[in-house]
């Protein structure tokens, strides 16, 4: 019988969201972005199924594994003690389980302190996972990601600072690095920018500036590529066609991502550089 989204994003539910070595589990982000961009049934049970992820231990000798149980070690009086431990997943995802963290405004406050600090490297797939969870208003999804974003975030970290400039200009430079080089982090940067406009405007107002310092700093100095490319509208709408059956039958997680990030882009503004990225994450794989 064949599975619609929800159940199949259920299923990845059972399983950790990282693997060893810091890699993100992407299967509930690469579901999302295809249903997003319209893929049926079929496309997203296939993009689901196990055969399709066999890369993953022929190039990384790993798999999915099935979270472990919980120690209940996690409570609201020590929950600091264990951030940025991953052994302590299933303890973290049950607290926040019990707690209804997507009810908890209080407790979602405190963590939002922290976490707002961590949204750049190997912590970029947190936020992007728990702006999905948030959108589909699927609770175990968010507290799935928020679990996640504790046990492989740093308490340590220094408040970073802010940044009020224009973002566009910054986005434009991510776009522009994409039209000459698919960079991981790039895309990244850009990929997490679409996640954290898609939250409520109350959590954007927390994430957000940060988001800004992090991406300024990156841009500044990176080799920029040409975006004087333009397209016109028939033009873009055929190669938004081609970029979405590209994206429906690729194996790469991250051109999946990297193809729905530049279409969405769209509905926060005219990107000059929009169509030499496109045209670029469609002859990509990573």
């Amino acid at each position: 019988m064949e599975k619609n989204y929800s159940q199949l994003v259920e299923e990845n539910q059972r399983y950790y969201p990282f693997f060893p070595g810091g890699f993100s589990n992407h299967r509930s982000m690469v579901l999302y972005c295809l249903k997003r961009m319209g893929a049926s049934n079929d496309v997203l049970s296939l993009q689901a199924s196990e055969d399709h992820w066999q890369w993953l231990k022929r190039r990384f000798d790993f798999f999915f594994e099935p979270v472990a149980h919980s120690k209940s070690r996690v409570t609201r009086d020590n929950w600091m003690e264990y951030v940025g431990n991953n052994s302590y997943y299933p303890d973290y995802l049950e607290w926040l389980l019990t707690e209804e963290i997507w009810n908890n405004t209080e407790l979602l406050n405190e963590l939002s302190n922290l976490l707002r600090h961590q949204i750049d490297a190997d912590l970029f797939h947190p936020v992007i996972r728990y702006a999905m969870g948030v959108d589909d208003k699927d609770t175990a999804e968010q507290g799935i990601s928020l679990a996640y974003w504790l046990v492989s975030a740093n308490k340590n970290t220094k408040d970073s600072q802010q940044c009020n400039d224009s973002i566009h200009n910054n986005i434009e430079s991510l776009l522009s690095d994409l039209t000459i080089s698919a960079d991981f982090i790039t895309l990244h940067y850009l990929t997490s920018f679409i996640a954290i406009k898609s939250l409520p405007r109350s959590q954007q107002q927390v994430l957000m500036p940060h988001y800004k310092f992090l991406l300024k700093r990156y841009t500044d100095g990176r080799i920029k590529g040409n975006n004087t490319d333009r397209l016109s509208r028939v033009e873009f709408d055929k190669l938004k066609t081609e970029a979405k059956n590209i994206a429906f039958a690729s194996a790469d997680p991250h051109v999946v991502k990297s193809i729905y990030a530049i279409l969405e882009l769209q509905n926060y503004g005219e990107f000059q550089g929009s169509w030499g990225a496109l045209n670029k994450m469609m002859v990509t794989s990573y």
